[in-house]
């Protein structure tokens, strides 16, 4: 039977640095905030639906906020002090999860906005014939 020599990740997932990349998705329903190491590897996730916001108030930014709140919190708990945001979408959640990371004690060192921009996409159906 062959061992694997390389260490599992523990009970709490992926090991914390001072310095990591929080990515915010915010949608028109939802805004969901991830934390991830250097390596790339999630350490926690928070959304306004697990914030306790129930139907059209997570997508809010109050909800953004308070999910944010609650995220930085924890990762400050862990060691991380520093962190680069990556913006995604065009949702109400943006500028409230930002402010939630900040009140929450974190340095923001940049801010990428990483939405897609449509490059005229798909193309048009014929006109039907009569």
């Amino acid at each position: 039977m062959k061992t694997s020599t390389r260490k599992k990740a523990g009970k709490h997932g992926a090991t914390v640095s001072s310095v990591g990349t929080i990515y915010i998705k915010a949608t028109s329903n939802n805004t969901i905030i991830t934390c991830a190491n250097q390596k790339d590897q999630t350490i926690r996730q928070e959304s306004g639906g697990s914030a306790g916001f129930k139907n059209s108030r997570k997508g809010t930014s109050e909800a953004a906020e308070v999910a944010a709140k609650r995220l930085g919190e924890y990762i400050k708990s862990r060691g991380m002090t520093t962190v680069v945001i990556k913006l995604n979408g065009a949702g109400q959640g943006r500028e409230g999860a930002i402010r939630g990371l900040v009140v929450s004690g974190l340095t923001v060192t940049t801010l990428h906005d990483v939405t897609g921009v449509a490059h005229n996409g798909v193309k048009k159906k014929k006109r039907q014939r009569k």
